[in-house]
């Protein structure tokens, strides 16, 4: 069963294209499905995930001026991510400076000279955050030059081509399937026009 919309009365007074308008302005500038359904009174995110991707579907010409505005967004999210995962890495690394001992019943374990037994597993575990840290950069590269269309063989400036708005429609979708894959509710979603 749906969760029942916060703000009922916005979904009867607002004329349907007007919803969704301001639905996909809202998911472009950030937003949570969450924080649209409920603002938008959808009464669940899976309904609000359906209402967006109609939209963008069927007025995919009209992305022109806000598909500027959600890559730069998203960019701005990557310079976050990148700020982050440098600060995590530090973290990290302090880690792997410190001397980390064995420790067996609250006392420190020693060998026959009596010096502590070293303790890897917090190097491994530091190690192996380091290579994540690593892919989530390259992840993030690999989006950057998507956004940025470095991938492309050539891009002409000021011209938005149906390919540039099928890749972003396509990345949307992709977004969108992830949602439905987490919320089993989201595939069978009540259609907001019926």
């Amino acid at each position: 069963m749906g969760r029942k919309p916060a703000n009922r009365d916005i979904a009867h007074q607002l004329p349907i294209v007007e919803r969704r308008r301001r639905a996909v302005e809202m998911k472009i500038a950030g937003h949570t499905w969450e924080q649209i359904s409920d603002a938008l009174g959808y009464g669940g995110r899976a309904n609000a995930y359906n209402d967006i991707r109609r939209e963008l579907q069927k007025s995919a010409a009209k992305l022109a001026i806000p598909l500027e505005e959600y890559r730069q967004l998203e960019l701005d999210r990557l310079d976050a991510e990148l700020v982050r995962l440098g600060r995590l890495q530090e973290t990290i690394e302090a880690i792997l400076e410190r001397e980390h001992v064995t420790i067996q019943g609250g006392k420190v374990v020693l060998m026959d000279d009596d010096s502590p037994v070293p303790d890897y597993g917090p190097v491994l575990q530091a190690a192996d955050r380091l290579l994540k840290i690593e892919d989530a950069r390259r992840r993030n590269a690999e989006r950057r030059a998507k956004l940025l269309g470095l991938d492309a063989p050539t891009k002409t400036e000021g011209v938005l081509t149906l390919d540039a708005i099928d890749q972003q429609l396509q990345q949307l979708n992709g977004e969108l399937a992830a949602l439905e894959a987490e919320d089993p509710e989201a595939s069978g979603a009540e259609d907001p026009e019926s």
